[in-house]
């Protein structure tokens, strides 16, 4: 993934990325200074926990007065500021909390032609893009410029922070097909028109290839053949398709959580339009331009609701046995479409359940209603002894799911949320409430597929239907089970750069230690595995098979 896919990332988690700077702008010292302690106002402000990863509030202070020292006296250009940035972000240890270099958002094309993947703790080669670098196909890096891979895995965590081992090695993939990014991870390399990294192959040989890092457009990705068919998503980033001939087994594929209408049904509720992206996934989806009038857009476009009502009358059908929910490809997005699929699979009753088996503590900040569109404080007390006001924590949920709450009462609050989540979303809402295709069918065995990239709202829906019952298949998530969520954007004041940031501390596993941080699959795909399968780029595909005992296999 090049830079823009990363920005598409942040795009994909409801944010727009930061308008790229056509000329260098400079500012002084005093003005860095200024906007960096606006910087550390926000976040202590406005994070629920800035300190817990990071070794506690002295040592957070400790780090901002080196950050504030480390500024030039002649001051500095915006993208070198917003570099400067980084390490102290990253040492927040909150994946959600980050800020982009605006030059990261001008790169095309790939610094190394090459697409990797994690894999036991390794990044693997799974593409390439020229015919001439295929005998690099399922090596192992290890390492680049003579910096060994173990310290490319150390230097990685200074310039953007990450959840757990699976989402750094992440981010260091994509930071190894980053121009801008590179040069942050590997200071000493000097001579910038060529890059030699070391592979290992899979029969245990050594290659040492150089690359000519180039801007120029990516050109067509290379992989292996695979055995599996997967639905389309040109048009759409959801869709199914049965994987064998009697129907018993059907693949539903999720690449994104954001291009449902429902999704901006939802954000229209609250008075926030995301007008490129809705404008660009309606004219990917029809194929024509787009109606001036947005809300034509927004009622046009992919339905998750007819999608997955569409599913369970099909699954039903053909009395499927087997569901393969594949995330792989899903950094995040609303998680609203988690409690819909759960809805049509499950029923209510069943959704409420596995609801009540998670919690959020929330913070209601002042900065948060500063910069938050069409929202304002409401913490619902009529259903608190205390009210809240603002700066106040949110302990309600976790004093329900600790204490010895009514349990009746508690399911019923969380219906009523539930019930008016729904309302956001007119299209769902009227298949919500009339029930007709609740809990419609359940299949006898649910398997969800994940990589490092299932990220974020991919997470929430990965492990809902882990509790309903479902099989995790495939490499761990980036995602760490009790971590902080709902990132929001902070635009600073002087150079325009974007924080983006949590408000809320979710323990989505309680069940698991606070501290843990990997939701560890039941069936891991390991290299041995992959290699079992031919190095497939569809292995986990046909490891959710063979754990399912699934006959037929995919047609």
């Amino acid at each position: 993934m090049n830079a823009k896919a990363l920005i598409a990332c942040l795009l994909l988690i409801g944010l727009m990325p930061l308008d790229s700077q056509s000329q260098p702008i400079r500012f002084g010292r005093a003005d860095l200074i200024a906007e960096t302690r606006e910087l550390g106002h926000i976040i202590e402000a406005g994070h629920p926990d800035p300190y817990l990863f990071g070794g506690g509030k002295i040592a957070f202070h400790r780090r901002f007065r080196d950050l504030l020292e480390a500024i030039p006296y002649d001051g500095m250009e915006v993208n070198d500021y917003a570099t400067l940035l980084l390490p102290f972000l990253s040492q927040i240890g909150d994946g959600h909390t980050c800020l982009i270099p605006p030059s990261w958002d001008t790169e095309k094309g790939t610094a190394i032609p090459l697409n990797l993947t994690v894999i036991d703790k390794n990044l693997i080669v799974t593409g390439v893009r020229s015919p001439g670098l295929k005998f690099l196909l399922n090596s192992r890096l290890e390492g680049i410029e003579s910096i060994p891979f173990s310290e490319l895995v150390e230097r990685e965590k200074k310039i953007l922070p990450y959840e757990n081992e699976y989402h750094n090695l992440r981010r260091l993939a994509d930071t190894i097909l980053s121009f801008e990014r590179l040069k942050l991870l590997l200071p000493e390399w000097k001579d910038r028109r060529s890059l030699k990294a070391l592979f290992l192959t899979d029969k245990d040989g050594r290659i040492e290839q150089a690359f000519t890092p180039s801007s120029s457009a990516d050109g067509s990705l290379i992989t292996n053949p695979s055995r599996v068919e997967l639905p389309s998503t040109d048009r759409v980033d959801f869709a199914y398709r049965f994987m064998d001939g009697r129907k018993q087994t059907v693949l539903l594929r999720i690449d994104d959580m954001q291009t449902y209408r429902e999704c901006h049904e939802h954000w229209r509720f609250y008075g926030n339009f995301y007008e490129d992206l809705a404008r660009t996934t309606y004219r990917r989806y029809h194929g024509r331009k787009d109606p001036a009038d947005l809300n034509q857009v927004i009622d046009a476009l992919p339905s998750a609701t007819d999608c997955f009502r569409e599913l369970v009358t099909d699954m039903k059908r053909a009395g499927t046995k087997n569901l393969i929910i594949d995330l792989r490809r899903c950094p995040g997005g609303i998680s609203n479409i988690a409690e819909m699929l759960m809805y049509f699979v499950y029923g209510k009753n069943k959704t409420v359940d596995i609801l009540s088996e998670s919690f959020q503590i929330r913070k209601y900040s002042d900065v948060y209603y500063q910069y938050a569109r069409g929202e304002t404080f409401d913490p619902a007390n009529d259903r608190r002894r205390t009210p809240l006001t603002v700066n106040d924590y949110d302990f309600l949920e976790e004093q329900n799911y600790d204490g010895p709450a009514d349990r009746e009462q508690q399911m019923a609050l969380i219906r009523q949320d539930l019930d008016a989540m729904a309302l956001h979303m007119p299209t769902f809402h009227k298949e919500y409430a009339k029930g007709t295709f609740e809990a419609f069918y359940t299949p006898e065995n649910v398997a969800v597929l994940s990589e490092a990239d299932t990220f974020s709202s991919a997470f929430w829906m990965l492990q809902c239907l882990y509790k309903a019952g479902a099989k995790l298949v495939g490499v761990p998530s980036g995602q760490a089970p009790n971590t902080f969520s709902d990132q929001k954007p902070y635009r600073l004041s002087r150079t325009g750069l974007t924080l983006y940031m949590t408000c809320k501390y979710s323990v989505s596993c309680p069940k698991l230690p606070r501290d843990a941080r990997v939701l560890m699959p039941d069936v891991l795909l390991t290299f041995d595995k992959l290699r079992a399968y031919a190095f497939d780029p569809n292995a986990a595909v046909l490891l959710a098979l063979d754990a399912l005992a699934v006959k037929d296999g995919p047609k």
